[in-house]
């Protein structure tokens, strides 16, 4: 039985190698195809190998290319791997040397960084021949690991964790009322928050599969008042093709705090994206959620949420961009608004081997009936900036390290909701 296991993990990895030689095509300008060139390093034919490289005039970045070439080949993946970060990190575009980073870590049995590298391959490469074969690599890795448990530590700090006013005085609309003292106003803080999400997969081939995804998050900051718990669970059904993804299905999100405030809420959630061209995709996503408060709240009520937009390479990394409209219905007239806003993302890696992102989103609120001591309705216009920054080769220990920061401003004719924002958190997370 276990030379059955053995022998069948074997061809296993040299299907592997071979699809991945179909997919690392020639280098501009090479004189020998990398099929070619990958079989000479197989066989041992190191000297053939350089020889034929040589002949393509490489740089300095190329050679530590073919040196993790060489070092894959004689199932040394850690050194390989290396090489290959190295490469990316002095060229981030350099495509070949990221499908073999993928690849390497796969045989290397590092199944999530893997995963991540073929994904960042099927949003980026242009060549839509390889895409096939990527799905192929991520398919086969949900039916390895189809259990995965990560959990995040994270230092936050905020200078609104309540979303406090920015206001000192709220003027009513009544005539004869006196201006009114705005007691909850911002109030900054630094806190840590503490989560672990669990993922369960079951691979119905094709790139079909059930996914269920749980998740427990815990916030903490100084007084109590602002300390938050919550369970989430969500499971769906999917099919991920390199032209076509979408999934389906339920989640459900409890919530407490320390303040004995506590709500459930229940949603469906639906997504798909469609490849349009080698280069750009079309995506559309939707949710639909039940909230239910403490009893006898009447903020109870449906929220609908949908967003479409285009995903396109642009400045050598990728952008999404556009728009996202939702309508809010509690059980109070006067907090059931429509909503619309336009958004923007710019991911992109950069030299020395970092990574980020940059959005944008802006949009505003209409609210659908007056205000409590207001003469009118509530309007609420906002604008959210944020960064997210990581080094795809830095480690503490375990651990990897995450900065996002959120920088708001909302401006809202009601004082009670103008407010600022600037938070960000340092995060560390580490799979099991």
């Amino acid at each position: 039985m276990v030379g059955q296991r053995t022998a069948r993990l074997r061809r296993l990895a040299l299907a592997m190698v071979c699809l991945c030689a179909v997919l690392c095509w020639p280098h501009p300008g090479a004189a020998v195809t990398d099929i070619a060139l990958v079989q000479l390093i197989a066989t041992g034919q190191l000297d053939a190998a350089r020889a034929a490289f040589e002949a393509r005039g490489p740089t300095e970045t190329d050679w530590l290319f073919f040196e993790g070439r060489v070092a894959k080949a004689r199932g040394d993946f850690s050194a390989a791997a290396h090489l290959f970060r190295e490469v990316l990190r002095r060229t981030p575009t350099y495509i070949a040397a990221r499908r073999e980073l993928a690849h390497t870590l796969l045989l290397a049995g590092e199944y999530r960084a893997s995963a991540h590298h073929f994904q960042a391959l099927l949003r980026s490469d242009p060549d839509v021949r390889h895409h096939d074969g990527y799905q192929q690599f991520l398919n086969k890795i949900d039916q390895l690991r189809p259990f995965s448990v990560s959990g995040t530590f994270a230092i936050i700090s905020s200078s609104n964790v309540n979303r406090g006013s920015s206001q000192d005085v709220f003027r009513p609309g009544i005539p004869d009322l006196p201006p009114l003292t705005i007691t909850s106003g911002a109030d900054a803080a630094t806190g840590i928050a503490l989560g672990l999400s669990v993922r369960r997969l079951w691979a119905m081939g094709n790139g079909a599969r059930w996914a269920l995804h749980g998740g427990l998050v815990m916030r903490d900051f100084p007084g109590r008042s602002n300390d938050t718990r919550s369970v989430s669970a969500r499971i769906s059904y999917g099919q991920n093709r390199p032209d076509l993804r979408w999934s389906l299905g339920p989640s459900a999100r409890l919530r407490w705090s320390d303040t004995d405030s506590e709500s459930l809420v229940l949603g469906i959630d639906a997504g798909v994206e469609r490849r349009l061209g080698p280069d750009r995709s079309l995506f559309i996503s939707g949710s639909l959620r039940h909230t239910d408060v403490d009893a006898g709240n009447t903020t109870d009520g449906y929220q609908v949420q949908a967003a479409g937009g285009i995903n396109t390479a642009a400045f050598g990394g990728v952008l999404s961009i556009g728009l996202r409209a939702s309508l809010d219905r509690p059980q109070t007239a006067h907090f059931q608004y429509d909503g619309l806003s336009g958004f923007a993302q710019i991911s992109q890696a950069w030299s020395g081997g970092f990574s980020g992102a940059l959005g944008l989103e802006i949009g505003g609120r209409s609210y659908r009936e007056n205000f409590p001591l207001a003469s009118e309705e509530r309007q609420d216009r906002f604008a959210h900036v944020s960064v997210s920054v990581r080094h795809a080769a830095l480690r503490i220990g375990r651990f990897s390290p995450a900065l996002d920061c959120t920088f708001g401003r909302t401006a809202s004719n009601i004082a009670f909701y103008d407010y600022d924002l600037a938070e960000c958190s340092i995060s560390f997370s580490i799979a099991f």
